[in-house]
């Protein structure tokens, strides 16, 4: 009597959410540029991916892998230039990732030193696309990864560069200071009060899960304690607003948010 021949059971690929953002040569034949993308958990992005430094410091780790579209979509597409490991397309998003963000010991005494913060590495200049997931392996969105970036550029770009309360000029040193953990949270959760002010955005990024470990807040749920005092915060214009706010950087938020309105309403 003949046995029957075992079946061979495959085991099941794990998967989780990553972002994959495309870079210039890719923009141009209208790829999306900051696309969810499911990563397989053998993926060699978790393996040999460099970590994003700023990421790192606000506490939510970030690899980021280079990668190269696939031969047979590049073939099909006649103003795509298909390039080189060597020669990837300029991808701006991941040069503001890739920062320098190492202070040392505290004690940088070189002008070289300290132009080399908040300044891209020379391998990411040129990264072509790119994976991005948390080191963490938990689910990371594309909104999550664009405030990520805006996150960086409120404290990098040369604007920012102004007398601050302490009375000293604000230098990249001072920038990679106030990305921390915390810092990021507030930024994270004060730009989340303003979504709530455009309705279309409600439903698709108020229903996002959190990147920290609460639970994003649910529309139309009671509040209390905290959540209470943010809705309260909400009803509040952006000139009581600012009568209330306690440190530089609401302060800072809370302008950029009253010149885009006095922007919007210039005809």
């Amino acid at each position: 009597m003949r046995t029957k021949a075992k079946k061979e059971v495959k085991p099941v690929e794990v998967k989780v959410q990553g972002v994959r953002i495309a870079c210039s040569g890719e923009l141009d034949i209208g790829v999306t540029r900051l696309k969810a993308y499911d990563v397989s958990l053998d993926h060699d992005v978790f393996h040999e991916g460099e970590l994003c430094p700023v990421s790192k410091l606000i506490g939510m780790p970030l690899l980021i892998s280079k990668v190269r579209p696939s031969l047979d979509y590049a073939a099909t597409q006649d103003t795509y230039q298909y390039s080189l490991p060597e020669t990837h397309h300029r991808n701006s998003l991941v040069a503001k990732l890739m920062i320098c963000c190492d202070l040392g010991d505290g004690t940088i005494e070189h002008d070289i030193e300290i132009n080399a913060l908040c300044q891209t590495f020379e391998r990411w200049k040129n990264a072509g696309s790119v994976i991005v997931v948390r080191q963490d392996r938990k689910e990371l969105y594309p909104h999550h990864s664009k405030l990520l970036l805006k996150f960086i550029a409120f404290v990098t770009r040369e604007v920012t560069i102004r007398e601050i309360s302490s009375g000293h000029e604000y230098t990249p040193k001072d920038a990679i200071k106030i990305c921390t953990p915390g810092d990021w949270k507030d930024f994270y959760m004060t730009e989340r009060r303003y979504w709530k002010q455009s309705p279309a955005d409600m439903a698709s990024v108020l229903s996002l899960p959190s990147p920290f470990k609460q639970p994003a807040v649910i529309v139309g749920r009671p509040l209390g304690g905290n959540l209470l005092k943010v809705w309260k915060y909400q009803q509040l214009s952006i000139d009581e607003r600012l009568k209330s706010a306690t440190n530089w950087k609401e302060k800072a938020l809370l302008l950029e948010l009253w010149f885009a309105k006095q922007a919007q309403r210039t005809p």
